[in-house]
Parts: structure tokens; C-alpha cells; sequence
């Protein structure tokens, strides 16, 4: 290797002729202290970025899926209770508590009644049929539609143009309750050794003094405290409580009342179940739409 001066007295290296086959490689061009640290923080940031998209991305799919891995509709929890669900149990348990007044003692004495019930409620076309039964006897069916309800019993049967799929739901005083928490419940009543557990959205409020609430026709009463159960990946119903305050004039009153349906499945297995009307209910299909 040679070196010859420049007109400037600077020294210039001539390189020297290579062998066939050979490459002059360069050595990498050396960055300052703030070229190399601007460097690192970017491809930081770069990776950052692309770790929070990841996270916000799968958290995203997961609430936004539309079914389970078992195949059921899924919901996303939100902080208001919605009781407009496609929802079936066919084997239910309605508890009446009632006030029957005070012992001898001044302790408050409870009488306790369950029945047997059915739910089935198909919210894309509103309608919805309610069953109450005791000890294998219906004590009333209610058939509930967009624009009407057939009220049957065991002996007679009308129609009310003023209720509807709507206005029924609003009975039960559901419509304000508020997510409290999430906790898990038994459903299972059966066999001790093979109890089954869900998980649940837990949901509380006080209901309007416009609600109602009335048992087969019975005195109308003012719930104060309202509780939801639903189940976290369905939004399916399993449970519904009402509380009423004490009637000063009346001691004999609601205490609480809940409704039972362990088994609530987010689908309807047969939709004649809207229409199957006791044969003397004929004659009032007029509201009814299939």
C-alpha cells in the first residue's frame, strides 16, 4: 500500500489491487452520543407500540366475540341491567314471602309459598309466555305480545289491550338496577357431591314509585329493592328478587318475592309456546302475531 500527499498535505492511502474474487468492505460509519441514543429510544417506543396494540387488540376481541366457545351468545357486562334478552327455563321456582304480622313476642312472623314456573321470552319478535303452577295445578299463563296479553287461568281467559311485551317486562321494577359486582352463584339444587357454580353479574336498584307489582291478580304493591342475577357470558337471566316495605295499615303484606330459573338458556326450543293457548282462548288470537 502506497501513500501519496494531497494539495491540501493531507495523506491519502491508495489501496492496494485485490485478488479475483475478493471484496473491499467498509467499516460502518460511527454515529455521535445523540445519534445512537435518539437510535434506541425509537426502536423502544417502536416496540412499546407494537406491545400495547397487542394487548388493546386481543382485550378488544374478547369483549366484542358474539359467541362462547360453547357456542352461546356472548354479551358485554355493562353497568345497566337489560331485561330485553332471548330467554328460556322451563323448570323454575317462584318464592312468595308474606308479612303475617307480629308474635306475642314483637318478632315478625313470615309465611312462605313456592310454585313451579315457566319463562320463555323471544325479544326479536316481543312476545313472551309466563306460567305459574302449584303442586302440578296452573294458576295462570300469561301470552304476551307487541300490542296486547292473554291472561288465561284454569277456568277463564281475557285479553288487556293495555298491556304489552314492554309494559309487562316494566312490572317487575328492573328497568333502573345498576351492576354492584361480579361474584359466582350455586345453581345446582340436586346432589350435594355434583354442585354447579356460575359466574354472575350482580345487579341492584330501587324501582320507580310507578311499579306495581301484583301476584295472580292479588293487592298491588311498590317494590323498594330490586336484585338481578345474570349470567357473564349470556346476559341470561337466572334470578330476580323484589323487596316491599312494611304496610303500616295492612300487616299482612309482600315481604319478598323471587323468581328461580337455574336452567335460563339464552334460545327458545319450540315457539309454539307462544301459542298454546287453553281451548276456551281461542276466540282472542286476534293481538296475537306469529
Amino acid at each position: 500500500m502506497s501513500f501519496n500527499g494531497s494539495d491540501d498535505g493531507s495523506v491519502n492511502a491508495t489501496p492496494e489491487p485485490l485478488q479475483p474474487g475478493v471484496i473491499r468492505i467498509k467499516p460502518a460509519k460511527k454515529y455521535g452520543l445523540f445519534t445512537s441514543v435518539f437510535i434506541r429510544v425509537a426502536l423502544g417506543v417502536l416496540f412499546l407500540g407494537v406491545g400495547v396494540f397487542a394487548v388493546a387488540y386481543s382485550v378488544y376481541k374478547s369483549e366484542n366475540k358474539e359467541t362462547t366457545d360453547s357456542g352461546e351468545p356472548h354479551v358485554n357486562i355493562t353497568d345497566y341491567f337489560e331485561f330485553n334478552r332471548t330467554q328460556e327455563c322451563l323448570q323454575g321456582i317462584l318464592t312468595i314471602e308474606q308479612r303475617l304480622g307480629d308474635s306475642p313476642s314483637g318478632s315478625a312472623e313470615h309465611n312462605t309459598t313456592k310454585f313451579s314456573t315457566v319463562w320463555a321470552q323471544d325479544d326479536i319478535h316481543k312476545r313472551l309466555f309466563h306460567q305459574v303452577a302449584s303442586n302440578g295445578t296452573v294458576l295462570y299463563q300469561h301470552f304476551v305480545f307487541p300490542t296486547c296479553a292473554i291472561y288465561a287461568t284454569n277456568k277463564d281467559c281475557n285479553v288487556n289491550y293495555n298491556i304489552n311485551y314492554t309494559s309487562y317486562l316494566q312490572q317487575f321494577g328492573l328497568d333502573s338496577l345498576t351492576k354492584l359486582r361480579i361474584e359466582q352463584i350455586r345453581i345446582s339444587n340436586s346432589d350435594p357431591d355434583q354442585k354447579t357454580y356460575a359466574n354472575i353479574t350482580l345487579y341492584r336498584g330501587e324501582p320507580s314509585d310507578s311499579t306495581l307489582y301484583s301476584f295472580n291478580g292479588g293487592v298491588l304493591a311498590n317494590p323498594k329493592l330490586a336484585m338481578a342475577y345474570t349470567d357473564v357470558r349470556t346476559g341470561t337471566l337466572y334470578s330476580w328478587q323484589l323487596y316491599f316495605p312494611r304496610n303500616k295499615l295492612n300487616q299482612t303484606s309482600l315481604y319478598w318475592v323471587e323468581y328461580w330459573y337455574p336452567q335460563m338458556v339464552p334460545s327458545i326450543s319450540d315457539s309454539a309456546i307462544f301459542f298454546d293457548f287453553p281451548s276456551y282462548c281461542s276466540n282472542f288470537t286476534g293481538c296475537v302475531n306469529k
